[in-house]
């Protein structure tokens, strides 16, 4: 179940905004489980809810939205958690990684490992999911006009492939999931994002987790001969 985390001492009208999305939320990733996709629309959810179809619009501009609320909590935390930790710009991976796994929690994880799940074979969930991590880069990024350029490149480039690397040990993590969720699977995704912000730290040098086995069970590795060819 889908439970938004609270900000430090919440007000009443702050708990009753955050229990109204709660329900919207879980509401949809019911229905998108338990029917085909194309069968949920906005007013069934409402109606799961307990709210008005206008309550809906005022807290999610569509399903697809709602469906991802939870995995954007889920990085909007551990970018929270990123921004008050303040790692300087050249040790951001290593802060990153900190802070992942300090923020991802079996609680956190549930509903958006079912979000995952759902999107497996469904395009446009797909296309949400890509949407919602996209508007996460963005959150990350500096304010127009901060930094000089060659610094705004610097760390828009960092971002984005630091949270590429964190997607692709999300979508590895989702492809050999199996419900319900257990905390090894948390510790296992623990585990994958170290892995893939560590290629990105070590230039993609040939990880010690990566056996001779692996490299040929793949026909899309690349070789020297194809480094050669690019650079010529």
């Amino acid at each position: 179940m889908f439970t938004p985390p609270p900000a430090p001492r919440p007000s009443r009208r702050e708990l009753n905004r955050l229990a109204t999305e709660a329900a919207i939320v879980n509401a949809a990733l019911t229905l998108a489980e338990d029917h085909a996709w194309s069968a949920v629309t906005v007013d069934r959810v409402a109606e799961v809810a307990g709210v008005s179809r206008r309550t809906f619009f005022n807290y999610f501009g569509s399903l697809e939205e709602a469906l991802h609320r939870p995995l954007r909590v889920l990085v909007e935390s551990a970018a929270l958690r990123l921004s008050q930790d303040k790692p300087s710009e050249l040790d951001i991976l290593t802060g990153l990684v900190e802070t992942l796994a300090e923020t991802l929690s079996l609680d956190l994880l549930e509903p958006a490992a079912r979000v995952l799940l759902l999107g497996r074979d469904n395009p446009a969930l797909r296309e949400a999911s890509l949407k919602t991590w996209d508007e996460c880069v963005q959150a990350m990024l500096p304010p127009p006009g901060l930094g000089t350029p060659p610094m705004r490149l610097f760390i828009s480039t960092l971002v984005r492939a630091a949270v590429a690397a964190a997607q692709a040990a999300f979508e590895h993590w989702a492809e050999h999931l199996t419900d319900p969720l257990e905390e090894a699977d948390v510790a296992k995704l623990r585990e994958l994002i170290a892995e893939s912000m560590g290629l990105l730290r070590d230039g993609f040098a040939h990880p010690h987790w990566l056996s001779e086995a692996d490299l040929v069970s793949c026909e899309y590795t690349p070789t020297p001969s194809l480094t050669a060819s690019i650079k010529d």
